[in-house]
């Protein structure tokens, strides 16, 4: 497997997933650059700015090879979600998205597209079925490979961020990426503008329901009974309740 390369290693990354705040990262970032705080390298673009400050890496999954690698001088934050809740936000996303990935017919699903196959299903336990066996196994599965207890990674939760009125998550959060003082305060007014407890954000595609536990009144029995088949204790070790 090729190492990822990064050009210091005495930097800064957020990680993300599929789901788990990966818009409000970005958003937060975009406001940060334009404001002159921090060089963002959004890590799924193909071109890397020369100097940056902080990378974000939307799978994550550069992030975790770094992560097994000890660059020890770099600090992680990532970003995860309730599994069960990761499905759930994506069943409902995947059936209206623009995303392009989700309109290339694919063979393994008979040349229809992933939103044409899942919009085929027609009511949502079997849609949530579908995400589930789908993008959102691949998602879950990424976020248990993230290194746990290591002093260079924090790993933060969507659901205490969506309802960090206080700041306190992101205080964590800006600290354990190593800044400081005067930037960590004007990071944390720009992610208090960003968040949708600040009345300031509209919802879109992407932004349906930042609400904790919402799979307790989507997942049908058989739908939780599949839940368990395929993912066991996946949200106990993520540090969930079962």
């Amino acid at each position: 497997r090729n190492r990822v390369n990064i050009s210091s290693t005495h930097k800064s990354f957020i990680g993300t997933f599929h789901k788990t705040g990966t818009v409000l990262f970005e958003n937060i970032l975009r406001v940060a650059e334009k404001s002159k705080l921090l060089v963002p390298w959004y890590m799924h673009e193909a071109s890397k700015p020369e100097e940056w400050t902080i990378g974000l890496d939307y799978t994550s999954r550069k992030l975790i090879e770094l992560m097994k690698d000890n660059q020890t001088n770099s600090k992680y934050v990532i970003c995860i979600r309730d599994p069960r809740d990761v499905i759930v936000s994506g069943a409902y996303y995947h059936t209206k998205s623009n995303e392009e990935w989700l309109h290339i017919p694919q063979e393994k699903f008979k040349g229809l597209t992933y939103q044409e196959k899942i919009n085929s299903y027609m009511n949502m336990s079997d849609k949530i079925l579908f995400e589930m066996e789908n993008t959102a196994f691949l998602t879950i599965n990424a976020m248990l490979e993230v290194p746990q207890n290591k002093a260079n990674v924090y790993i933060t939760k969507l659901e205490n961020l969506v309802q960090d009125y206080k700041l306190r998550e992101y205080t964590k959060v800006y600290t354990a990426l190593g800044f400081s003082g005067d930037l960590i305060a004007k990071l944390l007014v720009i992610s208090y503008n960003n968040s949708l407890f600040s009345g300031k954000i509209k919802k879109d595609s992407h932004v349906r329901s930042g609400n904790p536990k919402q799979y307790i009144s989507e997942f049908a029995d058989t739908v939780l009974k599949r839940y368990y088949e395929l993912h066991g204790d996946a949200a106990l070790k993520l540090g969930y309740d079962a």
